[in-house]
């Protein structure tokens, strides 16, 4: 049984900041994750939503310019868009993925530890983790 001086359940945004922190402060930690690392804040959230909205943002402003010059601006697939948004989904998944392993491979290597499944709190010292499945 292995003992720690934290454990967060979930490694979403607020998750994964916790564990990161104790790391500075050196306190041995054990991040939970149900599934995907980074939590629906980059999978399907924010990030996702504000890589749209910025998308969106730069295609209107791009399509004004052009009327001014009363140049035809061209089609936007939406297909082409859609895996913009998906590579940069990924792109900060694997971000945090690298994160996690550099951290790993440092001096603070045994700080940190990342397991994958369903958290259950047992008592209050005592966490039992369910089978998960990362993806």
């Amino acid at each position: 049984m292995n003992k720690y001086d934290l454990v967060v359940i979930g490694a979403g945004p607020a998750g994964y900041a916790a564990a990161m922190r104790a790391v500075d402060f050196k306190k041995k930690t054990l991040l939970i994750e149900r599934n995907r690392l980074g939590g629906a804040g980059i999978t399907n959230g924010a990030l996702s939503s504000k890589t749209w909205w910025e998308l969106s943002r730069e295609t209107a402003s791009f399509r004004k310019s052009l009327n001014r010059y009363n140049i035809h601006a061209p089609q936007v697939a939406y297909a082409d868009v859609q895996g913009e948004v998906c590579r940069d989904v990924n792109e900060r998944k694997a971000m945090l993925e690298e994160h996690i392993h550099q951290l790993q491979r440092s001096r603070n290597d045994q700080l940190l530890d990342l397991k994958y499944g369903q958290a259950k709190l047992r008592t209050p010292n005592r966490i039992e983790i369910l089978a998960g499945e990362q993806k």
